[in-house]
């Protein structure tokens, strides 16, 4: 068994997992101490070892960032945080894997994952005294992310759904998760201007002022011409 436990400064915050009295040390706990304290893993806090009042802990700094059940309280996980949470999971393995680490080290706990809110990305912790059946881990994760996923997106509940599913089926890979639907796409609204044209004359069209103001100048000199004609030939045949 081990205790967890966070542990803040004035400038820095801890997690905190010690080894309890009567756990069986196993023998590779030596070796991936030194993998992990020696070496920056993507994707993982970086690990260090102390000794108090007799006993190892080790201590995972994550200053600014939130554990993924505190970050998830009080708002809903969107289709994009939950791929981020499951690619970060399906890397952190590949990472155990090359740096010879056993899997169950992984710790997939949401109080244990840490959410970088600047990067938006995850980190784990890896611990050489952890040891929780990889299944059992990510079946909790996965039902935790099925409680609080955003069930108004359907591609939300696609990611959750599928990624319990593979977890259940003995699945770990996660590289083949739902694709989004192709969202469907409004139709094209054209503006009015580009069927802008130019009234046909006798079509009926309203006719713009200059050219109502260029009629009426028209008759009212045809009006002078014939008035003007009228009084010639009154005055000739006087």
């Amino acid at each position: 068994m081990v205790k967890i436990s966070v542990e803040r400064t004035m400038r820095d915050s801890f997690l905190i997992i010690e080894e309890q009295e009567g756990t069986e040390t196993q023998r590779d706990v030596h070796f991936e101490t030194q993998m992990l304290s020696g070496n920056r893993i993507a994707g993982m806090l970086e690990m260090q070892v102390r000794t108090v009042d007799g006993r190892v802990r080790y201590q995972y700094p994550f200053t600014g960032k939130t554990a993924l059940k505190q970050k998830f309280e009080n708002e809903q996980m969107d289709a994009d945080a939950i791929r981020i949470v499951i690619e970060g999971v399906r890397n952190a393995y590949l990472r155990a894997e090359e740096y010879l680490l056993r899997a169950e080290h992984v710790i997939v706990d949401p109080s244990c994952i840490f959410w970088d809110r600047d990067q938006n990305s995850v980190s784990f912790c890896c611990c050489p005294v952890w040891d929780v059946p990889v299944k059992k881990g990510l079946q909790e994760l996965a039902e935790f992310m099925i409680s609080v996923t955003d069930h108004a997106q359907e591609y939300a509940i696609d990611l959750s759904y599928g990624f319990y599913r593979k977890i259940m089926s003995g699945d770990y890979r996660f590289d083949d998760l739902p694709e989004r639907k192709a969202e469907q796409k409004p139709d094209k609204v054209v503006a009015q201007e580009e069927y802008a044209y130019e009234p046909v004359p006798g079509s009926g069209k309203k006719e713009s002022g200059r050219g109502a103001l260029g009629l009426l100048g028209f008759a009212a000199v045809f009006a002078l011409v014939v008035c003007f004609t009228l009084c010639l030939l009154l005055l000739k045949f006087r």
